[in-house]
């Protein structure tokens, strides 16, 4: 690939992807709109509470290598704190104010969404089998015009699902 790359948004995708490409000698640009860099994987300092506070999911499940591929190159692979030995990830619903364990099974067959005990409080299997249909998605098309937004999961209430 010859020219410039230029990567639309300053998350943690578009960092990673400045990263591969700068190691290879691309020439790359990160554009993001707002004034921080990292998207909702930051961390903030809020003054009043005197804590500093996670903004958005920081959950990093085995099945993706390339995350800690990225951590290693960037140097902060030391920065990831392991869930307990259950593997249990407490979540809180902001919106309806609920809180539940998170229980995802090892594997990589996602089995614990048989079990209503180990899903998002409210949803049903079939909230999660609409996922599969972008295993067939082109490359092209637009995330938002494949992802059925029917369901318990498809709230585009923003950061409804929050790690504690």
């Amino acid at each position: 690939m010859t020219g410039t790359l230029h990567i639309i948004g300053a998350g943690v995708s578009g960092l990673a992807c400045a990263v591969v490409a700068a190691q290879k000698l691309q020439p790359v640009v990160v554009y993001e709109a707002s004034k921080r860099a990292g998207g909702r994987c930051r961390s903030f300092k809020d003054s009043e509470m005197g804590l500093t506070l996670d903004n958005g999911s920081h959950v990093i499940l085995a099945g993706n290598p390339a995350v800690y591929e990225y951590l290693d190159i960037i140097g902060a692979s030391n920065e990831l704190i392991a869930t307990s030995e259950s593997g249990e990830i407490p979540f809180v619903d902001i919106e309806e104010g609920k809180q539940w364990l998170f229980h995802p099974n090892k594997g990589s067959i996602p089995w614990f969404l048989l079990s209503p005990n180990r899903r998002p409080p409210g949803t049903r299997v079939s909230d999660f089998t609409r996922s599969l249909g972008l295993i067939w998605v082109q490359p092209a098309r637009q995330f938002r015009r494949c992802y059925l937004k029917q369901g318990r999961l498809g709230r585009d209430s923003g950061n409804q699902f929050q790690p504690q």
